[in-house]
């Protein structure tokens, strides 16, 4: 771990729990209240996120739904890291610091059989791309930010 990252991990503490669907996304920062929600949705124009949630559907660019598949939850593993990195960016009290939180990744879609290994792997990755210092993944309950306060995260990925 290098000393930029525990400097982003300090100042932009966390935790943050990130509940992802299909059709949803919420982010709350718990140790300060700031909250995200919207649909997952990321305007894109010439491989440049233009924006996010409902302001991705005003822009009149290409609106791609990085979590939109039939089989699996992750459709598209960039433009999901960009989606996460544009909202913990709204976070930081610093503009010119990125955050480097805890993240706790919630699962609120009933998948068939779970998540697999490699759903897992790619949650983890697409969080820690996005600048998770850590991140821990859950499944079976969406956990409380009062939870997550106590300093229960769940499994750690």
């Amino acid at each position: 771990m290098s000393v930029v990252t525990l400097v982003r991990h300090w100042l932009t503490r966390g935790p943050y729990n990130v509940v992802i669907s299909r059709s949803h996304v919420a982010v709350s920062d718990v140790s300060n209240g700031k909250k995200w929600e919207g649909e997952p949705v990321v305007s894109i124009l010439n491989n440049e996120v233009t924006g996010i949630g409902l302001d991705a559907r005003l822009t009149g660019d290409t609106v791609v739904n990085p979590f939109d598949h039939p089989r699996v939850l992750i459709s598209d593993f960039y433009v999901a890291e960009k989606l996460l990195q544009r909202i913990f960016a709204t976070f930081s009290p610093f503009k010119w610091i990125k955050p480097a939180p805890i993240v706790i990744l919630q699962i609120n879609e009933t998948l068939e059989g779970g998540l697999s290994q490699i759903e897992k792997r790619a949650l983890s990755e697409m969080a820690m791309g996005a600048g998770a210092y850590a991140t821990y993944l859950t499944e079976s309950k969406i956990l409380s930010d009062i939870e997550i306060i106590s300093g229960y995260y769940g499994d750690k990925t």
